[in-house]
C-alpha cells in the first residue's frame, strides 16, 4: 500500500496493517509505551538538514 499521509500511516502501523517508515518525533511516543517496535535500525539515514524557503513579497516591486 501506498500512502503520503503519515497520520493515516501510523493509524494503519498501530492497528498491524503494515511496515510504516515514519519521522522519529511522529512516532515517540508510541515506542516509549510499547504500541510500536522499530526494526531495521540499520537501514535508518543519518539526520539531514532542512531549509525553509519563502518568497520576498518585494521581489515584484
Amino acid at each position: 500500500m501506498r500512502c503520503n499521509n503519515n497520520d493515516m500511516i501510523l493509524k494503519f502501523a498501530l492497528i498491524g496493517a503494515g511496515l510504516a517508515i515514519l519521522p522519529y518525533w511522529l512516532v515517540y511516543d508510541k515506542l516509549k509505551v510499547g504500541s510500536l517496535k522499530q526494526i531495521m535500525q540499520e537501514a535508518m539515514s543519518d539526520s539531514v538538514p532542512i531549509n525553509a524557503v519563502y518568497l520576498d513579497k518585494n521581489i515584484y516591486h
